[in-house]
């Protein structure tokens, strides 16, 4: 489990790994947004750009896997607006600035659409009175995740415990850089 001979790239092939998780990730979420019941033709073309999107992602990092496993370097930036910028100017920085920026932005575009398709399809999210996550959905409350018994009952007091916990983790941090009891 070692590399004596530096003949593979640990961080390429660490940024490819990335890569290839993320992608795989917006795969699914697209296939999701395809899910989700009466699409609108926003939500539809969303779910188009990030499966494009995604699709090429995955593959220019798994070619990028590959070369760093056989000591090469990258043939990809790893994203599709990137990429494209290095064909159109090679070597500009500030084109791939630019695709950079345009990357991010479609992706936080299409996060906000996934977002109000979901809300749309299943309902907002809102708390009881003591902050445990209740789901609002067209036809109810999930008021006790032992309805569902299981699994599910188990994913929902997993992410509530987390997110409390989360919460609690920074209290101290917070008040040791701001100087407050209170944390926002």
């Amino acid at each position: 489990m070692v590399d004596p001979s530096g003949l593979v790239r640990w961080g390429a092939l660490g940024s490819a790994t990335l890569g290839l998780t993320t992608n795989s990730l917006g795969i699914v979420t697209s296939v999701l947004l395809a899910a989700v019941p009466e699409p609108t033709m926003l939500t539809k073309v969303a779910g188009g750009a990030l499966a494009l999107k995604s699709g090429y992602g995955l593959g220019a990092n798994a070619q990028n896997f590959y070369e760093a496993l056989v000591d090469k370097a990258a043939v990809s930036k790893g994203a599709l607006a990137n990429d494209v910028a290095q064909l159109i100017a090679p070597g500009n920085e500030n084109a791939q600035r630019a695709a950079t920026a345009i990357d991010l932005t479609s992706d936080l575009l299409i996060g906000r659409i996934s977002m109000t398709a979901a809300e749309d399809a299943v309902g907002t999210l809102v708390r009881d009175a003591n902050g445990f996550p209740l789901y609002e959905m067209r036809y109810g409350y999930i008021q006790d995740p032992g309805e569902f018994g299981g699994v599910a009952a188990k994913l929902f007091t997993a992410a509530a415990a987390a997110e409390a916990g989360y919460d609690g983790a920074f209290d101290p941090l917070y008040q040791q850089f701001f100087g407050k009891k209170d944390c926002p």
